[in-house]
């Protein structure tokens, strides 16, 4: 349980690194502190102080209290989060043609989906024209219904693992929704 409280402390602290890099080089208690759930009478924990003392000075502290005014980052402060921004970058620069070749693999497999829409678009057009005359010849169109709906999932599945891969927000109704946007209405 420690270690998952270190990791959150840590992340905290470099959220807080961030916002005084951001602020030219000071990051007051207000608002930074509350968006990490501190207030003015319930103060972070003197664990996470000294680990924010690592990085920087804490300014207006009174002693035996947690809450401070503001925090001024140290150059150390600021090599340490430019190390972690660069790793990061490593890290994601790696693995980005991994992520275009599965993006491209999706790409191909969205595409008989797409054919097979448009197959079944004409054909239901055809079905529509002939059922205007005759109600019971659109009872034609349910045969390749079940097939639709299996390339609609399948084109929807591809699309949401597209923007998982790419660490982007969706869901899997805007997929379905981006999935209908391609054929025009009968």
């Amino acid at each position: 349980m420690t270690s998952n409280t270190e990791y959150k402390n840590q992340k905290a602290v470099d959220y807080i690194l961030r916002c005084a890099i951001k602020e030219g080089g000071h990051a007051g208690y207000n608002p930074y502190m509350y968006d990490l759930g501190c207030a003015d009478n319930i103060g972070p924990s003197e664990d996470f102080n000294n680990e924010l003392r690592k990085y920087g000075t804490i300014h207006g502290m009174v002693p035996y209290d947690t809450v401070w005014s503001y925090f001024e980052i140290s150059d150390y402060g600021r090599q340490y989060i430019a190390s972690k921004e660069q790793a990061y970058k490593d890290s994601v620069s790696s693995f980005k043609w991994l992520r275009s070749f599965a993006t491209f693999l999706l790409s191909v497999i969205q595409f008989p989906c797409v054919l097979e829409g448009w197959i079944s678009y004409v054909l239901n057009s055809i079905v529509k024209a002939i059922a205007s005359g005759c109600l019971i010849f659109g009872i034609v169109s349910l045969v390749w219904w079940p097939v639709d709906m299996i390339s609609m999932l399948l084109w929807s599945s591809c699309d949401y693992l597209k923007f998982m891969i790419w660490k982007k927000r969706n869901t899997f109704v805007k997929s379905m929704n981006r999935y209908a946007d391609i054929f025009p209405q009968l």
